[in-house]
């Protein structure tokens, strides 16, 4: 099957063998937990079906397109060719839960040149991230989400909910010239490179402050377990971002507005 598929590619790169995990390479792509959580990859990524869809924090994708994004941004990690952000451009704000990606976006979008767009997600809550009318994270049902997946740009599954932004609400941001502010996963903001020019900031922040804010959450203990075990592996992704900032200081937003030139 793989000659066939793949007709060029080299014999001695194929190897046959039971368990991936004895294999040691920089990246591999698969689509069962157990080959993803015992791999010896530098960079494993999950390709997202619905046998997985509880997994959280480890890089994912969902389908080949965006793999291509994520090796990409992988290289331009390697050799430190980072994107200087000009508005407009989508600024994505990556970090575990805890890391006070949320309360960063809403101070942001207290300045004319940022905006948040809505954010819609399966899980039952509503919390405003910015003073627009549309900054606001929407409750819709599982059905509705399946049924209006194509309007999506990105989606993404984290601690069992599924979370999304639709397009139009992106681009009327991105035709007023603004920094548009997104708080999600690595992943999310790989699938945004598709559509638009997108800064990826890390927002770091220690261990125990993190642990502190997901205990400290309105959220029910096998949620709060999932976020804590996902830590971690999001930690990982320092290394895969433009830029890094401490967001457990009190000079978080600033910094990111001195990025966001």
């Amino acid at each position: 099957q793989i000659k066939t598929a793949f007709p060029d590619f080299p014999d001695e790169n194929i190897i046959m063998g039971f368990q991936k995990s004895m294999v040691k390479v920089d990246i591999t792509l698969d689509d069962c937990p157990h080959n993803i959580l015992k791999s010896n990859a530098r960079f494993p990524v999950l390709m997202r079906r619905p046998w997985n869809r509880e997994l959280t924090g480890l890089l994912a994708v969902h389908d080949y397109e965006e793999f291509f994004l994520l090796l990409d941004q992988i290289k331009s990690s390697m050799i430190e060719d980072r994107m200087e952000p000009e508005a407009p451009c989508v600024v994505a704000l990556v970090g575990p839960s805890g890391s006070n990606k949320n309360k960063i976006a809403k101070k942001l979008c207290q300045s004319e040149r940022f905006a948040a767009p809505a954010a819609y997600t399966t899980k039952p809550f509503s919390v405003k991230i910015g003073k627009e009318s549309s900054s606001i994270h929407k409750t819709i049902s599982e059905e509705d989400f399946l049924r209006d997946s194509k309007e999506f740009l990105e989606t993404t599954r984290y601690a069992g909910y599924a979370y999304g932004t639709k397009e139009q609400d992106i681009s009327k941001l991105i035709d007023k010239g603004k920094y548009v502010v997104m708080p999600m996963d690595l992943s999310g903001a790989i699938a945004m490179k598709r559509h638009y020019p997108t800064v990826i900031i890390f927002c770091k922040c220690k261990r125990e402050r993190m642990i502190e804010n997901i205990l400290g959450k309105d959220m029910d203990n096998h949620e709060k377990m999932l976020r804590l075990v996902a830590m971690e592996n999001e930690l990982k992704n320092a290394d895969l971002c433009d830029f890094v900032v401490r967001t457990d200081s009190g000079d978080a937003v600033e910094r990111i507005m001195q990025i966001c030139k």
